[in-house]
């Protein structure tokens, strides 16, 4: 896929444009990206009822800073169960699902001039200097050079 879309100048330039005319044709901010740039959700993996639930718990902000005790207790199961059902399902671990589900939380922060601080806490972590470890763990790259490179950007508004 990497060199169907990427491989020559002119299959970089129709990937950006199918990107950026994805996003100016449905401007909203919530718009799914597989939607518009594959045509179609990608397939959904099957969960359990419960890692689903716990799943959403993490991707909303409200709970998304529960730890692994309450968030089994929320679906009803004892930690140790929770946690190897988590692996199970998901084929990774719980802390390091969540820390991705942080990382990407902060993508969507980099708009304007954000202290760093501020987006971290904001992320739900505990400092810059924890969100700066997880977000290279994630992506090979530290805070400030993506916010950085987000500068150049042109930021799509909520219509």
């Amino acid at each position: 896929m990497c060199a169907a879309l990427m491989g020559s100048p002119e299959a970089q330039q129709r990937t950006a444009d199918a990107i950026r005319d994805g996003f100016r044709n449905n401007p909203s901010a919530a718009a799914d990206f597989d939607v518009h740039f594959f045509g179609g959700a990608l397939p959904c993996r099957r969960l359990d009822h419960r890692v689903r639930r716990v799943i959403d718990l993490i991707a909303a902000p409200e709970t998304s800073r529960l730890s692994a005790e309450q968030y089994a207790s929320q679906v009803f199961l004892s930690s140790s169960r929770f946690m190897h059902l988590f692996s199970e399902q998901t084929q990774t671990t719980f802390r390091r699902f969540r820390s991705w589900k942080r990382a990407r939380r902060f993508l969507t922060m980099l708009t304007g001039q954000p202290r760093l601080v501020d987006v971290a806490l904001d992320a739900g972590y505990a400092d810059s200097t924890h969100l700066s470890r997880c977000v290279r763990s994630c992506y090979g790259y530290t805070p400030a050079v993506m916010c950085g490179a987000s500068r150049a950007l042109a930021v799509v508004a909520r219509a």
